[in-house]
């Protein structure tokens, strides 16, 4: 629920002094959109409502709006925040909408423990080119990725097979087509620690 977000990253932001950063992106698998009574269908619009009353809330102002599953009457957020304005938020996604959004609505942009090498070149290009649109300087972005520093080359093979097979299964069981359209070579252990995964000693990492 966006009050309840909005009030969950306020806390975390006084409890750490104001360094909070927030990352959202819209969700893809069915189950969880249904266990909170949500359609794929709308998920951009409350996204999209829910951004826009988090920072009403932040501003530490009455806010009175109403949207999909909320209505607030005068209502006053408690605690408020100690980064003025609410923490930055970075959106992520894969689709040209998600992107979009990022470039225009976000603070930032975030890539996904399932974009592979071979395609984060082409969505920062495309968040760029959002970007260009609404004149907003890039200050980069940010790289969501599985990270491991082990103390030996031991170490760094359990470490690899473990991690390269719990991320193919978690996020096929959810349904994600950044894993469910590899094929069987670009699910193999080396493919996927080389494309998605840190592993290894601190040198290496």
């Amino acid at each position: 629920h966006p009050v309840r977000m909005a009030q969950s990253t306020a806390m975390l932001d006084v409890l750490s002094g104001g360094r909070v950063l927030l990352g959202i992106s819209n969700g893809y698998s069915a189950t969880d959109l249904a266990a909170f009574g949500v359609t794929g269908k709308h998920r951009g619009r409350r996204l999209q409502q829910g951004l826009e009353l988090a920072r009403q809330l932040w501003s530490g102002k009455p806010v009175t709006a109403i949207g999909d599953g909320f209505e607030l009457n005068d209502f006053v957020m408690f605690p408020p925040t100690v980064q003025h304005g609410g923490p930055p938020i970075y959106l992520g996604g894969h689709a040209d909408a998600a992107i979009k959004r990022a470039a225009t609505h976000g603070d930032g942009y975030f890539l996904s423990a399932t974009a592979g090498l071979p395609q984060l070149k082409s969505l920062i290009e495309k968040y760029q080119s959002y970007l260009k649109r609404v004149r907003s300087p890039f200050e980069g972005v940010w790289l969501n990725r599985v990270t491991c520093v082990v103390e030996n080359t031991k170490q760094k093979e359990l470490a690899r097979t473990f991690f390269a097979k719990a991320l193919i299964a978690l996020y096929a069981s959810w349904g994600h087509s950044n894993v469910t359209s590899l094929s069987e070579r670009q699910r193999s252990i080396d493919d996927i620690c080389r494309n998605n995964l840190i592993v290894g000693e601190a040198d290496e990492c």
